[in-house]
């Protein structure tokens, strides 16, 4: 009997172990996902911190439409993936939910301000009306306002998560 009894403390202190143990990897890797996409998001946003790129998109938008449309073709084309996000998209689900949102979010508002920037070169867009031209430049200009806020904030909270090294946030997944 005292064999079966340190048989079953045994095989308790190794379950304990392993689920002690898949935790603190499950929160390594919660916290490295935090930490790798704030750091790609900061590097996205940088430039629209230092130059007022909103006004940038207004000041061309209000340019004759010749030297306008010179300035839109001269936009080169951005890159189409993201480094970070398209290495640990399978694995967001570490993040919280809000958080997961919130990068997925983010992701979509880029890859859409991609596609505007890339269409601003195009043949087409270029000859398109005055009005529409203007209209799209203001709507890339109002993009940039309303998101930059937003992912300041989502960097800024991601950074806490990658920062966080409490036993409470272990099981925590909010």
């Amino acid at each position: 009997m005292e064999s079966l009894a340190t048989a079953l403390f045994v095989a308790a202190l190794a379950l304990l172990g392993k689920v002690s143990f898949d935790a603190w990897n499950r929160h390594h890797e919660r916290r490295t996902i935090a930490a790798a996409l704030a750091g790609e998001i900061a590097a996205y946003i940088s430039p629209f911190e230092r130059e007022p790129a909103a006004e940038s998109f207004r000041k061309i938008a209000e340019l004759p439409t010749a030297i306008r449309q010179q300035r839109m073709a001269g936009f080169p084309v951005p890159p189409s993936g993201h480094p970070v996000f398209d290495k640990v998209a399978g694995r967001i689900g570490l993040l919280s939910a809000s958080h997961a949102r919130d990068v997925s979010r983010f992701y979509n508002a880029v890859t859409a301000f991609r596609i505007f920037i890339t269409n601003l070169s195009s043949e087409k867009f270029l000859k398109a009306d005055d009005d529409y031209q203007k209209a799209m430049l203001q709507r890339i200009a109002a993009t940039i306002e309303t998101q930059l806020p937003l992912a300041q904030a989502l960097v800024k909270s991601l950074e806490e998560v990658s920062r966080d090294r409490s036993w409470n946030s272990l099981l925590d997944m909010r």
